[in-house]
């Protein structure tokens, strides 16, 4: 007859234990890039989820979910010439509109060629504040 060992609880948590730290590890990094301000936002929107677009300025597009009151804003690296005039296009074969992804104005004789910097969620109170500025400024012209 074998008498059960008073160490087999011990050896079962020891893959927990020595996992602890990485766990925490991972945990933190995320915060310590929002506290940071590396959080860029959202990594992608699906494409089939888009109801519309809308451009408020050169830099920056807002995003109307299907079926839904909330949306994103697009922010662009830099000013895309021609982009509030003419719209834009895309090229995705993820069936997704990522971060990084390029845009290319269109309507214009050398398209311009502007990349998404983030993709920043908002709810229907964001994409309504957005809205309003925007025409708060077209009014002031």
């Amino acid at each position: 007859m074998t008498r059960p060992s008073a160490l087999r609880p011990l050896l079962l948590l020891l893959p927990l234990l020595a996992a602890g730290p990485a766990l925490a590890q991972q945990d933190a990094a995320p915060a310590a890039g929002k506290a940071m301000g590396e959080d860029k936002g959202r990594f992608c929107i699906p494409l089939r989820s888009i109801d519309r677009t809308e451009i408020l300025d050169d830099r920056t597009i807002l995003v109307d979910v299907r079926g839904r009151k909330d949306g994103y804003a697009i922010h662009l690296t830099s000013r895309c010439p021609g982009l509030r005039f003419d719209g834009f296009s895309y090229e995705t074969s993820i069936n997704q509109l990522c971060r990084s992804d390029p845009l290319r104005t269109v309507g214009t004789p050398v398209p311009a060629t502007c990349l998404i910097e983030r993709i920043e969620p908002l709810d229907e109170a964001g994409l309504a504040t957005l809205r309003a500025a925007k025409k708060s400024a077209s009014a002031g012209r």
